[in-house]
């Protein structure tokens, strides 16, 4: 799966057509990304991304949970209005399914309807919004009513959804093709899923090539070849497009405002629908999700589609700092020596794990 971040939110997209042409973050996180290699720069993310939920002591991302409490208990309760169930992870997003029982083991599980558990303080009101995207995690606790249970000795399980939406674009399509040196035409074997305007990769390409025509098996591109032979075509996706290839759709099945983080075609958008192959009891795993409009401009795979708070995507950032940073030699700058102590007092890597601790202290798991 993707990770909370991506070499495209550290490099202004090496891949990326050439109307993107975002600065990357070397004068913010001092160091220069470029020297590393895009595939390290793809396993520090995901070891980044490793770290970030190990702070928070939990997975951060849109995530299927279920969880057994025994009551009277702290974390179960029964209240007046029913009985609260404090769940381990947060933010809570719906209940998917729940059941409870009495006594001992072996428990006798009932099934409790799903109208019957609703959340004890919703922390967003609309997943649409703008201000979801930056939401504190809110209250991590359901109430259960009108389910016929008492007030003593019971055990109950709920499964949820919760976290925020994180997904990465996966190819259009991709092709056998066949280049000429110097030529803007490419023979292809399949034109499935190539639209005119989509940007293309390959490694007889320049970066920013784009597909100007389609006649027949032959395209048109934006760049000429730089050698003859054949090769893969990889596609992305021409503007205008609202069906996407992803690697994970949980909890995009919710309609959930988010952002296409891709260098200056950042932008924002809404799902209306996801579909997959392993839908029940809730959609997960690769997939498609359609928005609710069409979007402003091309993409190409690799680039995140993500609802996270920009608070957990900056401390993931510094996480990749640390791991550059412990690296040393031409990937750190001279005023990021590893180590080394400067005028903020203490050594860059401790101040940068204590800045991440400090920002990711509000989504920690609390039980």
């Amino acid at each position: 799966m993707t990770p909370y971040v991506t070499p495209t939110d550290l490099l202004g997209d090496p891949v990326a057509p050439s109307s993107i042409t975002g600065p990357n973050d070397q004068a913010t996180l001092g160091v220069n990304f470029s020297a590393i290699s895009v595939q390290r720069l793809w396993e520090m993310c995901h070891v980044a991304t490793a770290m970030v939920d190990a702070i928070a002591a939990q997975t951060l991302r849109g995530d299927s949970v279920y969880e057994e409490l025994s009551g009277p208990s702290q974390r179960l309760a029964y209240t007046p209005q029913g009985w609260r169930f404090v769940t381990a992870r947060k933010p809570l997003l719906v209940p998917i399914s729940g059941q409870g029982a009495y006594g001992q083991p072996p428990w006798q599980w009932n099934p409790i309807p799903i109208a019957n558990i609703v959340l004890a303080q919703p922390p967003f009101s609309n997943f649409t919004s703008a201000s979801w995207e930056a939401a504190d995690p809110g209250i991590a606790a359901f109430l259960i009513g009108g389910s016929g249970f008492g007030p003593s000795n019971m055990r109950m399980g709920i499964r949820y959804l919760s976290g925020w939406p994180v997904t990465g674009l996966l190819p259009s399509s991709s092709t056998s093709a066949t280049f000429t040196a110097s030529s803007d035409s490419v023979t292809v074997v399949s034109v499935t899923g190539i639209a005119v305007g989509a940007p293309v990769t390959a490694a007889q390409l320049p970066l920013g090539t784009t597909v100007t025509g389609v006649t027949g098996d032959v395209l048109t591109l934006s760049n000429t070849a730089s050698v003859s032979g054949t090769g893969v075509l990889t596609v992305g996706y021409a503007p205008g497009v609202s069906v996407f290839n992803v690697d994970d759709i949980t909890t995009w099945g919710l309609g959930v405002r988010g952002t296409i983080y891709d260098g200056l075609n950042t932008e924002s958008a809404t799902s209306l629908s996801v579909s997959g192959t392993t839908m029940t009891p809730t959609p997960v795993g690769p997939g498609t999700i359609t928005l609710t409009a069409p979007t402003i401009y091309g993409h190409l795979p690799e680039v995140a589609f993500s609802a996270m708070p920009g608070v957990i995507r900056w401390a993931t950032m510094l996480a990749v700092k640390v791991q550059a940073l412990e690296r040393g030699s031409t990937a750190v700058t001279a005023q990021s020596t590893p180590g080394r102590s400067t005028s903020g007092g203490g050594s860059a890597i401790d101040r940068t794990n204590a800045a991440i601790m400090q920002m990711l202290l509000p989504y920690r798991r609390v039980w």
